[in-house]
């Protein structure tokens, strides 16, 4: 089976562009996903509360957009 994407260049260069570095987005998203967990599983002692709040909110908010567009790291 092959796909074969066709764009129209240089009307579609930016559609272009972002199907060429899906890639790599997909890559900085994974770094972020695990900076993130890593921040609350090695949390150290003296973090706030907040802080450490902060930090599961944005993994729990990542992971809810991750879902709402169907995706998966």
């Amino acid at each position: 089976m092959k796909a074969i994407l066709e764009f129209n260049l240089p009307e579609e260069l930016e559609e272009y562009n972002l199907v060429n570095n899906a890639f790599k987005m997909h890559s900085a998203l994974w770094d972020m996903e695990q900076w993130l967990r890593t921040q609350v599983k090695y949390a150290p002692d003296e973090i706030s509360p907040y802080t450490y709040d902060a930090f599961e909110e944005c993994i729990n908010k990542l992971n809810e957009i991750l879902t709402d567009n169907n995706l998966e790291l």
